[in-house]
């Protein structure tokens, strides 16, 4: 497992909520997440509400959005 590694992240966070606790506290809204990652409003809305998971190109991309990054678990 690769957890997300970020300042703005506390360490005690699962790696499955970690992208979901950077996107509420960017105070940036889905469709500027969907737009600069090329992942749908409805998907991205959907991963937000734990409906469905992301592929990993895009959960790639939206830690490269967020300035996140995954590093191989200790």
């Amino acid at each position: 497992m690769y957890p997300i590694s970020s300042p703005m992240l506390p360490r005690h966070s699962a790696p499955s909520e970690q992208p979901h606790e950077a996107i509420r506290s960017s105070g940036r809204g889905h469709h500027r997440f969907a737009r600069q990652t090329d992942i749908s409003e409805e998907q991205l809305s959907r991963f937000m509400h734990a409906k469905v998971g992301l592929s990993l190109v895009s959960v790639d991309r939206l830690c490269q959005t967020l300035g996140l990054e995954l590093q191989p678990q200790d």
